[in-house]
């Protein structure tokens, strides 16, 4: 079989990783979407600009072009300081990091099931199991919701030999995090993991690079990588 793999916010630390490992190592299509940053059109067969945002999914499978997707990495997502009892609840962040993520499985799910094969990926956040952080609450929240959708997809789609698993990283040296910290909330933060750093983008590549090309049998699982972190 051809594998299609879509991988949302391709353009982040951990995708261009990703993606440069699988084409280095595997003969497959993939389509990568970015919402701002730095284009990476030459590592890819096809980049596409999307915000996630629930007009923009509406009208996403018409812009693969008849592709049939057979592997979806959804590493898109959206942060910012939101502290619950003065923000309440974020509804674009839970729209971007949750309801996005379910629409476009929504879309892409039944021809996965016509052909039997699907591999899907999504990433939350470690710290959503420990009740986040007190600035990032809808962001924690709508993460916590992507470890049930892996559940339920392993649960009830199992059988049409597609798997379904959540990564949950910890603390990663990427843009992101460098946008939403400071340099001394990086360092208190890193003090606190018990191997002393923080995860390479590529470190949490290659756990994904494996469940997409090794794995056949972990399902519906969450898989903490966090370096110790939450012990």
């Amino acid at each position: 079989m051809d594998r299609n793999i879509l991988i949302t916010g391709g353009n982040s630390d951990i995708g261009i990783s990703l993606i440069k490992k699988i084409k280095d190592t595997h003969d497959v299509k993939i389509i990568s979407t970015r919402n701002k940053g730095l284009s990476i059109e030459k590592y890819v067969d096809k980049e596409l600009t999307v915000d996630f945002s629930e007009d923009s999914i509406e009208g996403f499978s018409s812009q693969l072009d008849g592709v049939v997707i057979t592997d979806l990495i959804c590493l898109h997502g959206a942060n910012n300081r939101d502290d619950y009892l003065t923000n309440g609840i974020n509804k674009e962040l839970v729209d971007i990091n949750l309801m996005s993520v379910i629409n476009l499985v929504e879309s892409l799910l039944p021809r996965m099931v016509e052909n039997k094969f699907g591999r899907i990926i999504v990433v939350g956040t470690a710290s959503s199991g420990h009740g986040g952080g007190k600035s990032s609450f809808s962001y924690g929240l709508a993460k916590s919701g992507l470890v049930y959708l892996a559940q339920h997809l392993a649960k009830y789609y199992s059988r049409h030999n597609i798997i379904t698993n959540c990564i949950s990283p910890g603390f990663v040296e990427t843009k992101f995090h460098n946008e939403i910290k400071n340099k001394d909330e990086i360092a208190e933060r890193v003090n606190t993991i018990p191997l002393g750093r923080s995860a390479g983008a590529h470190e949490i590549a290659d756990v994904i690079y494996f469940l997409l090309f090794s794995n056949s049998y972990i399902n519906g699982q969450n898989l903490i990588v966090d370096g110790g972190d939450f012990i």
